[in-house]
């Protein structure tokens, strides 16, 4: 139990680090262009980077560990070009989607994917409890 209230001790001043971005960023009309975004999360994070140095905390930068989604609509994206966001000099690596504790988000927020993997999810189950109820029926049919 202390463990984690350590490291809420350890990361309470973190937000005081960054100057043009927030911890959870709810980007709206007021953002126009992906160069902007680029600019100023790549500045914050140079910060940050430095932040963590002082405190002794390592970023792991490998694919499936640090990964950057940018949200927006479909039409606004297919506009967009691609950014890149570097740590430590090192490209983090965009995703497409993201798995966040029981919800499939994507870069539109439009719950299809998840939709799909839930639906793909209780079909195999479903296909479990079928052939579970099929051996069943054998076993007292004998």
């Amino acid at each position: 139990m202390l463990g984690p209230l350590l490291f809420m001790l350890l990361i309470n001043d973190i937000d005081m680090q960054l100057e043009k971005c927030k911890i959870l960023l709810y980007v709206d009309d007021t953002v126009k262009s992906c160069e902007f975004i680029q600019l100023n999360l790549n500045a914050d994070l140079s910060k940050l980077t430095s932040w963590f140095s002082v405190n002794k905390l390592v970023v792991n930068l490998n694919k499936g560990k640090t990964e950057f989604m940018l949200f927006g609509t479909s039409k606004k994206l297919s506009k967009s070009v691609t950014i890149e966001v570097k740590m430590n000099e090192t490209n983090v690596s965009e995703v497409d989607s993201y798995e966040y504790p029981g919800v499939l988000l994507d870069k539109s927020l439009n719950y299809n994917k998840h939709i799909h993997k839930m639906i793909k999810k209780a079909s195999g189950r479903i296909s479990c409890y079928n052939v579970f109820d099929k051996m069943l029926v054998r076993m007292l049919l004998r």
